[in-house]
Parts: structure tokens; C-alpha cells; sequence
């Protein structure tokens, strides 16, 4: 069972095994220093730090769970495998070969044992879906009540707020969606992104153009792209349900071409 620290934060026992590999060229570096041994200090001195740089990478690692930008696990087993070796080679004084089998292990070991970036787990790759499907979720949300803002601010113009809840609506089936199945969020990132944020300012637009009077150019215009951006949701959703990933990228095009001859992206 792991133990907490006073202020709360939980002290976890996994990753500590590079330290106490450090322990052996530690106290063989402190043998070498009684015995007057530079050279053998300096061996163990250096090894000590590789041991603990391995153990702070990888616990560092361990924490990132897979968020880091750098393979930092695969760094500590990389080092680990060099300690390892140096040790046998250099304090154990075995020869080249039984050295290299030995970091060899060490590598391999720390790999099979804690996993490397660069080729993450189903579990690990499940979990970062799932981390990354809760941000853009709770985003796209958040994006959804500055729209649900600007809808209730339009006057006059019910058909526009049948619209618009319309949109709304659509999107919330495709948030639940990404929520039942993180696997979708790579297929919906980019549409959600361009969706929302293109809905958010048309309307925000539409309500500015109503203070100023001169919302009635502009309506039709609002009315056919709210009525696009529902067709093209739906057709969305009724995708993901059937993992079909042939041509989002042109629907997304086309939709970004539309709000940017609206002024909008």
C-alpha cells in the first residue's frame, strides 16, 4: 500500500527499484573513499547518479501517463541498461561480455516492466484517449453554452432558435458519443473544433448585427448555414455510430469554406 506524505500527496512504491540498484555502487564508492581508490570512487560516485537519474526519469514517467513530451521511461531503461553494465564492468569487473548480457537484462527488464512511450500499452493508449476525450469534451461544452448565450439573445427569430438548438442538440449526441467511446475522439477533434467555434461567432454575429438594425440581410444567410451545420452533425454522429471515417475531412473542408465566405474563420 502506498503512503502519503502530510499534505496528502501519495507516495507510490513503484519505480523505486533503480534506487536501490544505486545503494551498490553508492557503498562501493564509499569502500573505494576509505581505501583512498579515486578511481574506484570516481566509478561509483558516477554509476550512483545514473541509478538515480534512471529512477527519477522513470518515476517521472511512470506520473506522466504518457502525457510527457519526451519518452522518459524508455530514457531511464536506456540508462538503467548503461548502470547496470557499468557496474558489472567496472566495479564486478566481469568481462565485456557477461557485462553487456547483464544491461541488456536491465534494459529489457525495465521495458517489460514499466512499458516505453514509444510503444504504448492498449491500456495506456485507452487511457490517454480517454483523458484527452474528457478535455475536449468538457471544452466543446463549454463552447456550447457561450452558443446557448447567444441564441437566447436573438430576437424575433424563432425559426433561428429552433436552428440553433437543433445544432446544439447534435452536438451533445456527438460529445455522449466521444464519452461512450474515446476511440472517436480523433475522428470528431477537428470537426467539433471547426463546428463550434463557427457556430459561436456566426450567431454572436447575428446577435451584433440585430443591435445595429441590420440583421435582416443576413438572416437568410444564418437561417441556410445553421440549417448546413445541422445536416452535416447529424451525418456526423450517424459516422461515428458506424466508425466511418470516409470523407469527414471533405465535410469539414466544405464547412470551413462556408464560414469563411460568411466572414467568420
Amino acid at each position: 500500500m502506498a503512503a502519503s506524505r502530510p499534505g496528502g500527496r501519495v507516495i507510490a512504491p513503484r519505480g523505486v527499484l533503480p534506487f536501490f540498484l544505486g545503494l551498490l555502487p553508492a557503498a562501493a564508492a564509499v569502500v573505494a573513499l576509505l581505501r583512498g581508490g579515486v578511481t574506484e570512487f570516481g566509478y561509483g560516485a558516477g554509476l550512483t547518479l545514473l541509478f538515480f537519474l534512471a529512477g527519477w526519469l522513470l518515476r517521472r514517467g511512470l506520473a506522466a501517463a504518457g502525457r510527457s513530451a519526451l519518452p522518459l521511461r524508455t530514457l531511464a531503461a536506456l540508462l538503467l541498461g548503461a548502470a547496470t553494465f557499468g557496474l558489472a564492468r567496472l566495479l564486478a569487473l566481469h568481462d565485456l561480455l557477461p557485462s553487456l548480457l547483464f544491461g541488456a537484462g536491465a534494459l529489457a527488464g525495465s521495458l517489460l516492466a514499466y512499458g516505453s512511450e514509444l510503444w504504448p500499452s492498449r491500456a495506456e493508449q485507452l487511457n490517454a484517449d480517454q483523458i484527452d476525450a474528457a478535455r475536449l469534451v468538457a471544452e466543446a461544452r463549454e463552447k456550447l453554452r457561450r452558443l446557448s448565450r447567444a441564441r437566447y439573445r436573438i430576437q424575433g427569430a424563432p425559426e433561428l432558435a429552433r436552428r440553433l438548438d437543433g445544432v446544439g442538440g447534435w452536438v451533445e449526441k456527438i460529445l455522449t458519443r466521444i464519452e461512450e467511446d474515446p476511440r472517436d475522439l480523433r475522428r470528431a477533434r477537428k470537426f467539433l473544433v471547426v463546428y463550434l467555434d463557427g457556430a459561436g461567432e456566426v450567431t454572436e454575429k447575428y446577435v451584433a448585427y440585430q443591435a445595429k438594425g441590420e440583421a435582416a440581410a443576413f438572416t437568410p444567410r444564418l437561417h441556410a448555414l445553421l440549417e448546413e451545420m445541422e445536416r452535416v452533425a447529424a451525418e456526423q454522429h450517424e459516422k461515428l455510430l458506424h466508425n466511418d471515417t470516409l470523407d469527414l475531412d471533405v465535410q469539414i473542408a466544405v464547412l470551413s469554406e462556408r464560414l469563411k465566405k460568411e466572414g467568420v474563420a
